[in-house]
């Protein structure tokens, strides 16, 4: 999958290519077959996510709900990217949040 967000009409590129691999004789060894498929290239609707953020909590604060994103949600992300850091850092270990 591609994407490219300064592509106005094709954002979001999905090549349907892949690989398989099977083992084969006393050796086990390993054979790659490729398979190349079509290319899907889905509708964007082409808005500014900064504005329809803006626009979500502005209908939240006028209505009285609760945000879809809210602060519990940012601190949840910001452990899952600091999760990712440590794991990176020790070769990709499992790092529990």
């Amino acid at each position: 999958m591609v994407y490219d967000h300064l592509e106005p009409d094709n954002q979001i590129m999905v090549y349907e290519n892949g690989g398989d691999l099977t083992e084969e004789g006393e050796r086990r060894r390993l054979l790659g077959e490729m398979r190349m498929g079509d290319l899907y290239v889905p509708k964007v609707d082409q808005v500014e996510p900064l504005e329809e953020v803006c626009r979500h909590f502005v209908e939240c604060c006028i209505e009285g709900n609760p945000p879809i994103t809210d602060g519990k949600a940012g601190l949840r992300v910001v452990k899952i990217l600091e999760a990712l850091g440590h794991s990176m850092e020790q070769e990709g270990a499992m790092i529990p949040l």
